[in-house]
């Protein structure tokens, strides 16, 4: 970049190896908001990692005391889908879900309360549906696979998935 240019913000390819998760707090407590230098008063509280990379901010999601991020980890010619399950105050990982849509990657996903929703694409879109109400110990639920995929999830309600997305073929 040019001598007086700031540093590029976001650098798409090639994704990184991992994912670094930082926890700043502010001492005393104040807003939870936090600009991208660090204030006095804010402390580095917990750093943690997923071997891979996130599709967008929702595939991250707090509940009940535990940070649940979904990634895509690519080793060697394949990928494979994971979430992990993080204790927020330390960011170590007390449960892990791997395995899903091997060979593909992450078009969508998303978190609500006890269950989680992800959508993994190469040419048939299967919709996962997660049972985290164990963090140590999440599960998949249901699949469902049709062709195309969807790239934005929305729960409406409790019993409704509302997915937004591309028409398939058996072709891709």
């Amino acid at each position: 970049h040019p001598r007086n240019s700031a540093p590029p913000l976001l650098r798409l390819t090639p994704p990184p190896p991992s994912c670094h998760l930082s926890l700043l707090a502010a001492s005393p407590p104040r807003s939870p908001h936090f600009p991208f230098h660090r204030p006095a008063g804010v402390q580095l509280r917990a750093l943690g990692r997923v071997p891979g990379y996130l599709l967008s901010q929702w595939a991250m999601d707090e509940h009940a005391g535990h940070l649940r991020v979904a990634y895509t980890r690519t080793t060697g010619a394949t990928t494979e889908n994971a979430v992990d399950v993080l204790d927020v105050a330390s960011l170590a990982r007390v449960g892990r879900l791997s395995g899903l849509g091997m060979g593909e990657r992450i078009f969508a996903v998303r978190f609500a309360g006890g269950v989680g929703y992800m959508v993994t694409f190469r040419q048939i879109d299967p919709l996962y549906t997660l049972d985290l109400t164990d963090p140590t110990a999440p599960r998949v639920h249901g699949e469902l696979k049709i062709p195309g995929y969807s790239d934005y999830l929305h729960p409406l309600d409790e019993g409704t998935l509302l997915g937004v997305g591309r028409a398939g073929s058996a072709e891709g």
